[in-house]
């Protein structure tokens, strides 16, 4: 076995034990450890969606697509934009 496998051989077991605490009650290890998974998969899904939606689909043919691919990536590219100025607030 090499380092490393012995290292998240080790962190495997105790991320385990940190969830299984929760059955002795809601504490620090078991908070701990469900918001190290959450960021985990937050960060995982959001690097899938860039590289297997955003930069194939959207980015590659805008800039070098043809014509036709372009005008269809046109359409998705707008209505983003438009959903990320709903985030900004009202300037009055």
């Amino acid at each position: 076995m090499q380092m490393t496998d012995i290292i998240l051989m080790f962190v495997s077991f105790f991320l385990t034990l940190f969830i299984f605490s929760y059955m002795v009650g809601d504490n620090r290890f078991f908070r701990f450890a469900t918001y190290l998974f959450i960021g985990v998969t937050a960060g995982y899904v959001t690097l899938i969606i860039i590289y297997q939606v955003i930069l194939p689909r959207l980015l590659i043919p805008l800039v070098s697509g043809s014509t036709h691919e372009k005008l269809l990536a046109v359409i998705p590219f707008v209505l983003s934009l438009l959903l990320l100025f709903k985030l900004m607030p009202p300037i009055t």
